[in-house]
């Protein structure tokens, strides 16, 4: 079962945003959706996501996050840099160089 614009928009109308559609620039996949669902959390949406691989094998080396009996899937730290790699966006090359930091990776 794939994500449409439609049901991604009653998914986000049953967590009680109110929205009529998604910037053409979304539906586009020339930018992400980000979304404060709390004073210290976010949920970014990856609308032009390119790791190298199928979803289905990225979906399998996700790492799952637990946050008040809620399962979040996470996209697996190689898998992101893969991606951002891919983008070429300013953006994402400092982030590839922050994240490697952070996880201590070449």
């Amino acid at each position: 079962m794939s994500i449409t614009p439609e049901r991604l928009k009653k998914t986000f109308i049953e967590m009680g945003f109110q929205m009529e559609s998604f910037p053409q620039e979304v539906l586009n996949g020339e930018q992400n959706i980000s979304v404060k669902i709390s004073p210290i959390s976010e949920i970014e949406l990856i609308t032009n996501f390119n790791p190298n691989c199928s979803f289905e094998e990225a979906y399998l080396r996700k790492n799952d996050i637990v946050n008040e009996n809620l399962v979040y899937p996470i996209i697996s730290i190689t898998d992101l840099i893969s991606s951002k790699i891919k983008s070429q966006r300013p953006k994402d090359l400092l982030d590839i160089y922050e994240l490697k930091r952070i996880h201590k990776l070449d």
